[in-house]
């Protein structure tokens, strides 16, 4: 077991040097360890906040599409009805 824990921290730490930037953004929600040997931590808390950031922002989205769907339709409906009058002359 002490061997599989030890693989996986040589893992962890290969994946970190290979790690990309951050995104532009400070993120407080993972602690980093200071020691090679350390562990990574997450804050629940810190994810939760931005992830019901996140979930509102595209809620806002799929209401104004479709709002947008809403609109396309009702025109799509009127100009079905031009069609049909069309054929029927």
């Amino acid at each position: 077991m002490m061997q599989i824990q030890q693989d996986l921290q040589q893992q962890v730490a290969a994946a970190e040097d290979q790690r990309p930037e951050p995104a532009g953004y400070d993120f407080s929600g993972i602690t980093v360890p200071q020691k090679s040997t350390g562990l990574y931590t997450l804050s629940y808390e810190q994810f939760a906040v931005r992830l019901v950031k996140a979930i509102q922002e595209q809620q806002s989205i799929i209401i104004n599409q479709q709002s947008k769907i809403d609109q396309i339709e009702i025109k799509l409906a009127a100009l079905e009805r031009i069609v049909i009058s069309q054929r029927n002359y």
